[in-house]
């Protein structure tokens, strides 16, 4: 009862803002509407770097637009096999993936599988630093990765088509449409890749076995103003996967797996000068089928996980005083099946409470606090204080401090065999401070970060050699991060440079050894040309040395890997744009691996002509 008695007061709150605002009259509207205002508005003190439209279209894959962009480390199984970050120094379940607002991290493992998410869809993707349970729930300790779709309100009604092909039979194939006017608006979009994926192993007689992948990813999103002051949005995506599982310089693999994603939003924003509320009704599906062997289709372990969300959130804009006040109610519902972890189910409901204040001209801050109660786990109040102060006009201070936590996942509760039912939660307490500075072209960023974990989870063998999760590591993260960015016109050619480098130490507290897989060291730099017509890049990663056991006795060695590029826009004939590009990937032929004994592709090549009408 005390926990309903939260909710009450939290209702109570929102509904004194609701009849507050409906004194006042419609409001202005801008003809792009955001699909998660809270990034935007209630992250003061963080470090939010959003992924222009230009990056985007150079990749065809998540893990490698973020890996070749941000100090993200990832580990991937093979090129195109499963996919999983750290985050500055923590695991990937404490990575979130939020997609337009709502967190979509697997119920099953906790985490995302980037090369399972297509990016062709979305039109906006930002990564915001530093811990986000306030505002988006279990995971979002390291960092947050947001795909987001926004709308577009005006006359138009516009076509993209991509086709590429290149090395190891490798087909990339993606329509685009989008089509508005001042009261409606619509999006579709369709993206299939397949590769026999058969690249050699560079200083071995060997080539990858048991690669190919097919993917597929349908995205739809509509928007509709019923009158001035009612807005339906609807979101939906589904993907579809099916590979086989690459094997090491150890072992052929004769595996596969197949994979289902749907998820669907519907909005219904409520718009007023000074307050705004929405309610959102959302549903999550995932499944999965592994097969031992792929050629006996009969024999597979699979699992599967719905889930439903509820949420209502309002927003109320103190002109007066320049204050934003959000609340928000959600409840989460979760039913999973499996041949390992049996029939179960969680409810999680949570309240959240955000303030953005502008002090004066030059400060700003903001306040943030969550409850949440699950059918498993009572959360405590968390929160997020975060703070700009703009020292000069050159020169803008930022700091911010966050409670963050994760609770265990269906598979570390239930698995069979060594599931384990009386895990705790994780908590991590954070801190970090941040330097920006900015001289027109040039922007510098230098920020310097704390991390302390509690009651991590780890599968360790126990007494009867299975593996088990237990909470036993306390770990410390810490670092810093630089980013430099200038952009400057010379002549006719637009020239920028963007580079990132990233010093991570992430140890066991007991043991003092650095965790497995995170770099100490991380660079990465792009360095693009547009001149009239033509447009090339190249584009650096340096990831340090990681080591591969906890004891820190083997490593993997540090790698470079380079990546040039070259597009033409041909002349416009007939409302028909033609672009077409070239790229070369591990142009030096770099030999490399980010997981032990799974090497990654030699040098290969792309060629990809894109449509616009």
């Amino acid at each position: 009862m005390k926990q309903f008695s939260r909710f009450l007061f939290f209702l109570f709150l929102i509904h004194n803002w609701s009849s507050y605002g409906q004194k006042d009259s419609i409001v202005t509207l801008d003809i792009v509407v955001l699909s998660d205002v809270k990034l935007k508005n209630f992250s003061t003190g963080f470090n939010v770097n959003e992924i222009s439209d230009s990056i985007i279209k150079t990749q065809t894959s998540l893990t490698n637009l973020l890996s070749l962009n941000t100090l993200i480390y990832f580990k991937e199984n093979g090129y195109g096999m499963v996919s999983s970050p750290s985050f500055r120094g923590t695991n990937a379940s404490q990575t979130a993936v939020i997609w337009n607002g709502i967190n979509v991290n697997s119920q099953l493992t906790g985490q995302a599988d980037f090369n399972n998410i297509s990016i062709v869809n979305y039109n906006n993707i930002s990564v915001k630093s530093g811990g986000s349970s306030v505002q988006y729930g279990s995971g979002a300790i390291g960092g947050s990765i947001h795909l987001n779709n926004s709308f577009h309100f005006y006359n138009h009604f516009k076509n993209e088509l991509q086709v590429s092909y290149g090395s190891f039979n490798t087909l990339n194939t993606s329509y685009k449409l989008s089509a508005g006017t001042d009261k409606k608006y619509v999006a579709v979009g369709i993206d299939y890749k397949n590769s026999e994926n058969d690249y050699e192993y560079l200083g071995y007689d060997e080539k990858n076995k048991n690669g190919a992948y097919n993917f597929l990813a349908f995205n739809f999103n509509a928007g509709y103003f019923i009158n001035d002051n009612v807005l339906l949005k609807l979101f939906h995506n589904s993907s579809f996967n099916d590979r086989n599982l690459s094997g090491t310089l150890t072992y052929n693999a004769k595996d596969a797996y197949e994979n289902t994603n749907s998820k669907t939003l519907v909005v219904l924003d409520f718009l007023t000068k000074k307050f705004s509320s929405n309610i959102n009704f959302a549903h999550i599906y995932e499944d999965y089928k592994y097969f031992p062997n792929s050629e006996n289709i009969d024999q597979y372990s699979f699992g599967k996980v719905t889930t439903f969300v509820a949420k209502y959130d309002a927003s109320l804009y103190l002109k007066s005083y320049d204050i934003e006040l959000k609340g928000i109610l959600e409840y989460n519902g979760v039913n999973g099946t499996g041949s390992n972890i049996g029939d179960n189910q969680r409810d999680v409901f949570s309240a959240v409470f955000l303030l953005n204040h502008k002090l004066t001209s030059k400060i700003d801050y903001s306040v943030n606090v969550r409850t949440e109660v699950t059918s498993q786990y009572n959360i405590p109040f968390i929160f997020s204080i975060g703070s700009n102060l703009q020292i000069t006009k050159l020169y803008t201070l930022k700091f911010n401090t966050s409670k963050n936590y994760r609770i265990p996942t269906f598979n570390d509760l239930y698995w069979v065999p060594g599931g384990n039912v009386d895990l705790k939660p994780e908590n991590s307490y954070q801190f970090e401070i941040g330097n920006d500075f900015n001289f027109n072209s040039q922007k510098f960023n230098l920020t310097g970060y704390y991390i302390k974990s509690e009651d991590m989870i780890k599968w360790l063998p126990n007494t009867n050699n299975i593996w088990s999760p237990i909470n036993i590591q306390e770990v410390e993260s810490y670092g810093i991060e630089f980013q430099y960015n200038i952009s400057k016109k010379i002549g006719s050619t637009q020239m920028s440079f963007l580079t990132n480098y990233g010093y991570t130490i992430s140890k066991n507290s007991k043991t003092n050894n650095q965790l497995i897989y995170v770099p100490k060291h991380k660079v990465t730099s792009t360095l693009s040309l547009n001149y009239k017509n033509i447009s090339t890049y190249y584009q650096l990663l340096y990831n340090g040395s990681v080591y591969t056991t906890t004891d820190n006795y083997n490593n993997l060695s540090s790698y470079d890997v380079s990546d040039v590029g070259i597009s033409y826009v041909l002349p416009n004939k007939r409302k028909l744009t033609t672009t077409i590009t070239f790229k070369v990937q591990n142009i030096f032929n770099e030999k490399y691996q980010n997981v032990a004994y799974r090497p990654m592709p030699n040098r290969n090549y792309k060629l990809k002509l894109i449509l616009n009408f």
